[in-house]
């Protein structure tokens, strides 16, 4: 049976895990920690050079600050559209939608690419499952095949 295992973040003897733990699964951890993490490997780089990881850490997170700040100004023109709309159209007209910039973070290339993985996955069982039957099928006609000769 599994055991659960908590860890404490804030204990300054899980400081290298905890960066490890990030920099491998940023997805995984909420904002505050992670914005923890990134200003401390914005103080380390001042005084050590970082390794890939880190380096790709520090990106994925700067996308999801900027991904943030598109779906906040995304959120607050569409609040804006909507008072103009009350404002403007008393009787419920539909009127265009406002200029809204598209967001294209790791987050949504991530999804794509777990949903090109999950398509491959299910195409492969479903070739697997059909190549079994035939050697099932093909075994069972060499068996009555013998058995028919003696």
């Amino acid at each position: 049976m599994a055991k659960k295992v908590y860890v404490n973040f804030n204990d300054p003897r899980m400081d290298a895990l905890m960066e490890e733990y990030l920099i491998r699964n940023p997805h995984l951890l909420d904002k505050k920690t992670k914005r923890n993490a990134y200003e401390k490997l914005q103080k380390k780089s001042k005084t050590q050079p970082l390794t890939q990881e880190e380096l790709q850490f520090i990106k994925f997170f700067e996308e999801e600050i900027e991904a943030d700040r598109i779906e906040a100004e995304n959120k607050k023109a569409e609040a804006q559209h909507k008072q103009k709309i009350e404002l403007q159209n008393p009787k419920n007209e539909v009127l265009p939608k406002p200029n809204v910039q598209q967001n294209t973070s790791v987050f949504s290339i991530q999804s794509k690419s777990y949903e090109k993985i999950g398509e491959a996955a299910k195409n492969s069982l479903i070739i697997s499952t059909i190549l079994l039957l035939l050697f099932m099928l093909w075994k069972l006609l060499k068996y009555k095949k013998q058995s028919k000769n003696k």
